[in-house]
């Protein structure tokens, strides 16, 4: 953990010096770093307090918007699929809440506007590009990591819904015919997720790469001291 530590001290200095203004492609790259970041922090905050269980919930998010920002950094593009899709979800919640009658005249015909001006973006987005739907697969796919989808995402996904197998994994400790004994697991061995810990550090060194090539930041610097760790 003292490395991922490390590392993300190094990151942070270079989050400082990220330029405000740049073409809007090196922004969104610059925005999901800093979303990496993020998580990858709230993971160094779960382990320094002794929080091991949801790590894997936490990773797989990290995993995902990873994915994404290999996928932004292959093809400019792909952020107007991201806005379809954000726009879609909107929609279908808005959908949502005009079902309700309790919700006022004047909150309805805001909704409505603002569904419009969503549909009037999704337009805009299919006129820019190909927006294909992408499953979370196809996405793994395209980027040549199909096996990190079908292994580690697989794994991921299932402790984060809480498969009948993960939860007698950690809450039972034996069936004997009709008895079943349970247990309250509260934490486990560190060293139960250095797996993990060795995809973090992975993907963070490969996004600073990433953006050392494709955007204006210079990481060089970053980057040999990350390989001096």
């Amino acid at each position: 953990m003292e490395k991922l530590s490390k590392i993300l001290k190094l990151i942070e200095s270079l989050i400082e010096r990220i330029p405000t203004k740049d073409s809007k492609e090196n922004i969104v790259l610059y925005s999901y770093l800093l979303s990496l970041f993020d998580i990858s922090s709230d993971i160094l905050f779960l382990v320094k307090n002794n929080r091991f269980k949801n790590i894997p919930v936490i990773t797989r998010s990290f995993l995902e918007t990873y994915i994404d920002l290999l996928l932004l950094s292959k093809s400019n593009e792909y952020i107007y699929t991201l806005i379809k899709k954000a726009d879609e979800e909107e929609i279908n919640k808005i959908n949502g809440f005009l079902e309700f009658n309790e919700i006022e005249e004047n909150e309805k015909i805001n909704l409505t506007k603002q569904k419009e001006k969503l549909k009037v973006e999704i337009k805009e987005c299919i006129n820019y590009c190909n927006t294909k739907k992408l499953s979370i697969r196809d996405k793994f796919e395209k980027v040549n990591l199909l096996w990190l989808y079908e292994t580690f995402y697989n794994e991921l996904c299932a402790i984060s819904h809480n498969e009948i197998r993960n939860i007698e994994k950690s809450h039972i400790t034996s069936v004997h015919y009709d008895k079943v004994i349970l247990k309250y697991q509260t934490s486990k061995n560190l060293n139960d997720y250095n797996h993990y810990f060795d995809f973090l550090l992975m993907s963070l060194v490969d996004i600073v790469t990433i953006l050392n090539e494709k955007t204006n930041l210079d990481c060089n610097e970053t980057l040999i001291k990350i390989n001096q760790i």
